[in-house]
Order: structure tokens, then sequence, then C-alpha cells
């Protein structure tokens, strides 16, 4: 059975294009087999005296419990990841210690997915090496680092996941000045478990998709059917 995953930091903590970026991820997974992998869905909004956010609700009305699985950690943080999907095959992984910026799922028994937003500046190091315990086949999601030059972490990100492939180490954040980019990074990343490799295809970093300044990024997956 093939899979198809979408991560992406959909950035509605910022308030702004919120119809588009939850228009888009219903359409993605109106697909049959398909799974999505967000982060910074925020939750509490501190401008409110840490009511619900109006972009939570908005995320909740679109994907009903009736309709959608949605996996995550509510709380009482500012933003979380979360994976949605219509898959009745996918429930939470056992075993697996998650906080409000991960979640990890298994799918159909077999495969496990991790997804995260990881801690920025001089938090972000000890986070990526913590990631060498997860027991995961496929870590996705935010790693706030990368293996590229400006990145002050980049050999902290070279030395993780050695039983992983990176599959997708290429710009996928805009830096933005107004409505000018002047700069992209590769920050966002799908490592897949080394056996797993042969079984991927159509990788798709979606530079088209400005709702967030993150691209999503899409990739399929054969997975073995018990």
């Amino acid at each position: 059975m093939k899979i198809k995953i979408m991560t992406w930091n959909t950035a509605l903590t910022e308030g702004s294009n919120v119809d588009d970026v939850l228009n888009y991820i219903k359409d993605f997974l109106k697909e049959d087999n398909t799974i999505a992998v967000l982060q910074q869905i925020p939750y509490k909004d501190p401008k409110k005296r840490w009511a619900e956010s109006a972009s939570y609700r908005s995320f909740v009305e679109a994907f009903p419990e009736t309709a959608y699985k949605v996996f995550n950690k509510w709380g009482t943080e500012i933003m979380y990841t979360v994976i949605v999907t219509k898959m009745k095959n996918v429930a939470e992984a056992a075993g697996i210690e998650t906080t409000n910026r991960e979640v990890a799922v298994c799918v159909d028994g077999s495969i496990v997915i991790y997804g995260l937003h990881a801690m920025s500046r001089e938090y972000n190091k000890s986070y990526l090496q913590s990631l060498n315990s997860v027991q995961a086949d496929i870590l996705l999601g935010d790693f706030n680092a990368g293996d590229y030059a400006e990145c002050e972490n980049k050999s902290t990100f070279r030395g993780i996941l050695k039983n992983h492939v990176c599959i997708c180490n290429m710009p996928t954040k805009e830096v933005r000045n107004g409505d000018s980019v002047t700069r992209r990074t590769c920050i966002d990343h799908i490592f897949v478990k080394r056996e797993l490799i042969t079984r991927c295809s159509e990788l798709c970093v979606c530079e088209d998709i400005k709702y967030s300044d993150h691209y999503p990024i899409t990739f399929s997956i054969e997975i073995d059917k018990q």
C-alpha cells in the first residue's frame, strides 16, 4: 500500500491566511491514504489572556472528529505539532514519549511516523541530539537546522539519525523583508530509515504555495500491508 505524507510548518500563529492554509490541507487529505504532519498550529493566544486562539477554533471546525483523526497534545502551550488523516489504520504509536512539539503515530501496525517542531536558538543543539534516541521509521518536520553554511548547528545536524537518510535537505523556508524574499533556508526535513529508502518516491517541495513562510513538502512511501 502506498501512502502520501505532507509535512508543513503552517505558521498559523501569525494569524494570517488561515482559510487558505486549512483548505490546502483539506484538499490534500481528499486523496486516499494521505497523512498531514503540521507544525505551528496555535492553541492559546497570549494576546487574549490565553484564551483559545481564533486559528485553533478554525482548525477544529475544519477537521471534525467525525471525519478525521487528529493526533496532538493540546494543553497550555502556544503552538503544537499535529497529525491529521482520514486513514482508519493510523493509531497513536506506543512507547514513544512526546511533548506538544512532537506527535508519533503508527500506520497499519507497520511504520512509525514521528512529526516534530524542533526548539530554536540555543536550545536547538540539545534538541537535535535528543532525536537519536527516538525509535521511529520516519522523522519529519521543522528541525530549525540543516546542512547549509549559515546554520550554526550544521555539524550537530550532520551527526543525528545515522540509521536514517535525509531525503529532503533543500530550501524550504523563505526569509522575507516585507514582500521581498531575502534568502531561503533548509530547515524542514524528512529522515527515513535506511532500509526503507527504496520504498520512497515523489518527493516535492511545493514552492508555489505561499500561504506560510515555509513550503509544504510531500512524498510517498510503500508500506507492508499487515
